[in-house]
């Protein structure tokens, strides 16, 4: 992402995103965030998108009706072989950095975007009515690992972040609770600071290319590439530019340069393991230079080279134009706006992840399918040692046959062959420790042992034929190259045909530790309804999920007959036991063991003006924390009830949980609802660490 278009796209979005209220958040890949805006008017709803690929990372701002394939990322139908979904993409962004910011930006009013520091840094700043703090949206453009993190302003405390438990640019661990330090560039001065005499020191000496990444180095907001277009523009081939042109020339740029800006994308492979360019209609959007009359759109990797590996991608954004002193090895594209320039490189980023995805999905089919068809070979190997049943048996009969005729001790029997054609003969193998009515009868062990053996391997021969069938049917469906919900659903489907192949132990263990499945990193069922999937609430509040899974409810024949039956405990407000713990100043703290009795404690037990706890953005119990008489609990009292909430939540494991608390007088049960389910208002964060309490008494 270069500076000057970073700043350029600002101005451009402003306009279209200020004032509007959150609706939802969305995760796709490839490491893509999108925040979706309240819509005005006839207006399609636009989309705030933030790319955290390192390949290209970049924001930008979309009206839904053009990336259509974004918004339909997650509804998507899948083939009936992708019946159910289950997985979450290996190069999303991490489940609960969504869950997190979903939670907390769903209902925010944007309140303004701006560039931080003249750097690839942005700021957007949101707002929520009712409430003193505000939240503040950092994204770091820039690095190998280009991050997101949402803070509480004011005091910069971290609520959710993309990378969490690395360092920022600043040095600042990114962590929820941890404080946010912004990136600062100390060792950078502004344009307006310099001088002809400063500036001369520079010059004096240096090549064009040197001094073009030294200037980067030491003024704010300076690209390598701008600064390559100043020099390069005011340089001879025998003298170096004077220091006075120079200064001029950079001000001109770094301060007026929004008329002369002309966003350029240049895209191409920063190697020879894949083929770039395909020549295709010129887009409207965008008006080639140096490539002929069409424009270089993705093309799949070579059919000698399946990999393509992705990380081959080189996308890169110019400020000017394409660079008269370079040889074009690569499609580049002039851009009216840099909100089309931006678009068209997120674009070209999708197309290039879909090739590499489908190349990778076809490489693991293959693996798997080479595995069965080993596994089968096998299996058929035993089906001939099964096969023996038939011997076995017909041996043990000779035996019994010739049992007046067979010495103890003898090791061998040759009798004529009842059951063979014609004057055969054959000898069967006896124990000499046996007597002859015990080797008969082991023959006839052998035999049933390779009976049960053989209808055993029949069956799993045929089931690993049924799945290399599936999964041969699997692979022919997978296209040349897949959209981003395509990819993501042949990933889940193909994950899913690998678990069913170990659960119902198809492939043994062994046959499958070695398959490297990398779609599915982290596991784990994605809710239809749940935050990550971008679920839009019917209000600015949140829903506060179960814990704990619903009983299983009686048939309405069964409730007929026993009209009269004993209410159980959880129905009951003098049998209901709920866990109850003491803050250390002497509160009561009362928390729900599952979802009926979540509804109960917080409904029925708790008091208009007590406070209610539940941890942020995941599944958790409802925490009431109980005031003595009219006084409202202390600080201290806050921070152990929103601890116990953060324990008993799926967000246990973190070292830190964001939690949610507000009166109880502001929590409502949605009409129909299940049990659990609550939306609240004038809520406030805290973020605790959890703590596992001890009972009270």
């Amino acid at each position: 992402m270069e500076n000057l278009v970073l700043a350029k796209l600002i101005k451009e979005i402003t306009p279209e995103i200020a004032g509007r209220k959150v609706e939802r958040v969305l995760g796709t890949p490839p490491s893509s965030l999108h925040i979706e805006l309240e819509r005005t008017g006839k207006d399609p709803e636009p989309f705030v998108t933030i790319s955290l690929d390192p390949r290209f990372p970049a924001l930008f701002a979309l009206e839904a009706e053009i990336p259509e394939a974004l918004a339909k990322w997650l509804k998507a139908s899948a083939p009936k072989i992708l019946s159910i979904l289950s997985e979450v993409p290996a190069d999303s962004l991490p489940e609960g950095f969504i869950r997190g910011m979903s939670a907390s930006l769903r209902g925010a009013y944007v309140a303004s975007i701006e560039q931080y520091d003249r750097d690839r840094v942005v700021k957007i700043c949101f707002s929520k009515k009712r409430r003193e703090s505000h939240l503040v949206l950092w994204i770091e453009l820039f690095g190998r690992r280009p991050s997101a993190v949402l803070v509480e302003a004011p005091g910069e405390r971290i609520l959710a972040c993309s990378r969490e438990g690395t360092t920022s640019a600043s040095g600042s661990l990114l962590r929820p609770g941890e404080t946010y330090v912004p990136p600062s560039r100390k060792d950078k001065i502004g344009v307006e600071s310099l001088s002809v005499d400063s500036l001369r020191s520079l010059v004096e000496g240096r090549a064009a290319e040197e001094l073009s990444m030294l200037l980067s180095r030491k003024i704010k907001g300076l690209s390598p590439q701008t600064a390559a277009y100043v020099v390069r523009g005011i340089t001879s081939e025998v003298s170096p530019p004077d220091a006075g042109t120079l200064l001029e020339g950079l001000k001109e740029v770094l301060l007026r340069s929004d008329e002369r800006l002309r966003p350029t994308l240049k895209a191409g492979l920063n190697t020879s393991t894949g083929r770039f360019m395909e020549r295709e209609k010129t887009s409207p959007k965008g008006r080639p230079v140096g490539t002929g009359a069409d424009t270089a759109q993705m093309a799949r990797p070579d059919s000698g080279d399946e990999r393509g590996d992705a990380s081959n991608l080189d996308l890169v954004l110019l400020p000017f134009g394409a660079p008269h002193w370079e040889e074009l090895s690569s499609a580049t594209m002039v851009f009216p706006t840099a909100t089309d320039a931006i678009r068209s490189a997120f674009f070209h980023l999708c197309r290039w992840h879909a090739v590499h995805s489908a190349a990778s999905m076809r490489r693991q089919v293959r693996a798997l399918l080479g595995r069965l068809h080993n596994l089968r070979r096998s299996l058929q190997m035993d089906m001939t040692s099964a096969e023996k049943a038939a011997d076995y048996r017909r041996m043990a009969e000779l035996v019994l046959a010739n049992l007046k005729t067979v010495k103890r001790g003898s090791t061998k029997l040759e009798v004529p062959d009842i059951h063979g054609e014609g004057e055969t003969h054959i000898c069967v193998d006896l124990d000499p420790s046996l007597s002859p009515s015990k080797n008969a009868e082991r023959y006839f062990r052998r035999a049933r042992k390779a009976e049960r053996a053989f209808e055993r391997v029949k069956s799993r021969l045929a089931a690993v034929e049924r799945a290399a069938e599936v999964v041969k049917e699997f692979g022919e469906a997978i296209p040349e190259e897949t959209s981003s919900s395509e990819s993501a659903l042949l990933a889940q489907g193909f994950n899913r045909i690998v678990d069913r192949l170990r659960a119902r132990k198809t492939v043994d263990a062994r046959h499958l530790k070695s398959l490297p499945v990398t779609f599915g990193a982290r596991r784990g069922p994605v809710s239809p309804e749940g935050p990550a999937t971008g679920r839009k609430p019917g209000r600015a509040s949140q829903a506060a999920e179960r814990e704990a899974p619903e009983p299983r409810q009686k048939s309405e024949s069964s409730r007929r007959l026993r009209t009269r039956r004993r209410p159980s405990r959880d129905e009951t407000g003098t049998a209901f036991s709920p866990r109850v713990f003491q803050t250390s100043d002497g509160y009561a703290v009362i928390v729900g063991r599952n979802s009926k009795q979540n509804d109960y404690i917080t409904y029925r037990l708790a008091a208009p003006d007590d406070l209610w706890f539940h941890a942020s953005g995941v599944p958790g119990s409802h925490v009431i924390l109980r005031r003595k008489g009219k006084s409202d609990p202390s600080r201290k009292a806050i921070e152990e009830a929103a601890a116990v909430a953060a324990h008993f939540s799926k967000g246990r494991t973190s070292s830190a949980v964001p939690v949610v608390y507000t009166r109880r007088k502001y929590v409502h049960k949605p009409k129909g609802s299940r049990p659990g389910v609550a939306t609240y208002s004038r809520e406030k964060f805290i973020m605790a660490k959890p703590v596992k309490p001890k009972p009270a008494g």
